[in-house]
């Protein structure tokens, strides 16, 4: 997306998390830590796959500049990168906030809305939902 004057990136990617009902969570935990939470376990994925790790501490690593397809994602990481979720909002909104960005991009790519109304819509549910 582009960025602006002012702009930031957010990487894209998967959520996390532990489901209440976890028989494992104790081990779920740790698998988190060691992967998604740690320096070292983001450059696994770089190394098998050539995945994009998420930290920002990561992007200067051998492992990332050394791979020309991912040097340049690494690059625009390190000057514009930004922590998600913002901190303007609040904790409490976060899944309501991306629930409700994903279903309006949904309703674009489907058809159900035109980007311009689906934006202006957004913009109000979204100024309720920092409110919150």
């Amino acid at each position: 997306l582009p960025l602006g004057d002012s702009g930031q990136v957010y990487l894209g990617g998967e959520g996390e998390g532990i489901g209440a009902f976890s028989q494992n969570k104790d081990l779920a935990w740790k698998y988190l830590e060691s992967t998604y939470l740690n320096k070292e376990g983001q450059l696994l994925p770089a190394e098998i796959v050539g995945s994009i790790p998420s930290r920002l501490d990561t992007a200067g690593h051998e492992t990332v500049t050394s791979n020309e397809l991912l040097k340049p994602f690494a690059e625009s990481i390190a000057k514009y990168g930004a922590n998600y979720p913002s901190p303007a909002v609040p904790a409490k909104s976060v899944a309501d906030v991306q629930l409700l960005m994903g279903q309006t991009w949904s309703s674009v790519l489907g058809g159900q809305q035109k980007a311009d109304d689906a934006a202006k819509s957004t913009i109000g549910n979204l100024s309720d939902q920092l409110q919150k």
